[in-house]
């Protein structure tokens, strides 16, 4: 159950980072070296897939600024304490509903 939990949440942030990061790169070669956008789009999502596929350990690093923020280290506590804020929120809700 943790493992689905945790999966379900790491997932979703590998893709949104890497696609931020796709973006600024495509956002700074349109700004510095004037490529048309749609083309600078391509460019960045081609130099950043490679980096997904080969390297499980570049999405750790980006998740370590996130997980700092709740004092979580792993993704694994970070499901944990969502899962546990989750149900703090449904027993408040019920006892006010």
């Amino acid at each position: 159950m943790g493992s689905s939990i945790t999966s379900l949440i790491g997932a979703p942030c590998t893709f949104l980072l890497f696609s931020i990061e796709a973006s600024i790169m495509s956002a700074a070669l349109h700004m510095a070296f004037g490529i048309l956008l749609a083309s600078a789009r391509l460019i960045g999502s081609l130099a950043v897939i490679p980096i997904a596929i080969r390297s499980p350990r570049s999405v750790n690093k980006h998740l370590e600024p996130i997980f700092d923020k709740p004092g979580v280290e792993n993704r694994a506590s970070a499901a944990a304490r969502a899962v546990r804020a989750l149900a703090q929120q449904a027993c408040g809700a019920a006892s006010r509903g």
